[in-house]
Parts: C-alpha cells; structure tokens; sequence
C-alpha cells in the first residue's frame, strides 16, 4: 500500500491501481486504473484523467419510467465536493453524474473514498427526487 498520498498525478495512478488490484479488477485493460464500485443500485467509475484531476463518474439506474425527457435540466453544485455534472450516456440509457476533482485536494486515501461515496449518495438521492416527480406510467 501507498504511505499516502503526495498530490501528484503518478501518487494518485499509484493509489487506484493498488485499490483495482485489491477489488481483482486488475485484468481488465485501461492506459490509466478505473477503480468500479457499486453502491446499492448505483455504480460507480474513478479514474485520473489530465492535467491532474481525479474523474468519479456515477451510473444511475435506468427506469422506463423516467425517460430521457422527463427529467428537469440539473446542475448539482456543492461547493466543498466540487461541481456536478449530470448527463444522458445513450448507450446505457441511462444519467450519469460526474464530478472533478484536482489531485492536490486529496490529503489521504479516505479522502478519495469519501469523494467516490458523496458521488454516490448524490446520485441516489438524485434519482430518488426524479421518481417522485416522474408522472404515473399511462398518464399523460
């Protein structure tokens, strides 16, 4: 294991490829780590992406009750997680939210894993809110 993380991009790639290593996802290619999680319903994906950023990428559920169209335009934005993007990924069929973060504001590794769990509560109250305003199926 790591002594902690140092802030740079290489101490990061060190940390997720020893976190996909201990989760036995290591046969699976990518050029950088993708450490996948899944949180009750919804999955998750974190990798390094440039110039020194850690990417978390959270996978709602797909519902036929809530198409494509049926959900309002969100900008989820809590400023000490960072900014939230949330998008159509139509090859799933399904929203994802994405957050990123610069490296340099991990000062261990919990810090990662409470980054990639925040991610996740938000999505699932995300998706909870959009299936309580979701019409009825039938109703027009």
């Amino acid at each position: 294991m790591t002594d902690g993380l140092d802030g740079t991009l290489a101490g990061m790639q060190q940390f997720l490829r020893e976190m996909v290593d201990l989760t036995d996802q290591a046969e699976r290619t990518h050029t950088a780590p993708v450490l996948e999680l899944q949180f009750g319903a919804i999955g998750t994906r974190t990798t390094v992406t440039a110039p020194a950023s850690l990417t978390i990428v959270a996978q709602l559920p797909s519902s036929p009750q809530l198409p494509y169209n049926s959900w309002p335009p969100l900008a989820l934005d809590t400023a000490a997680q960072g900014a939230t993007e949330l998008l159509w990924q139509a090859d799933s069929g399904c929203f994802v939210a994405i957050r990123t973060l610069p490296i340099s504001s991990f000062a261990d590794e919990t810090s990662v894993f409470d980054a990639i769990m925040a991610l996740a509560d938000e999505a699932q109250a995300c998706y909870a809110a959009a299936n309580a305003t979701a019409p009825a199926p039938g109703a027009h």
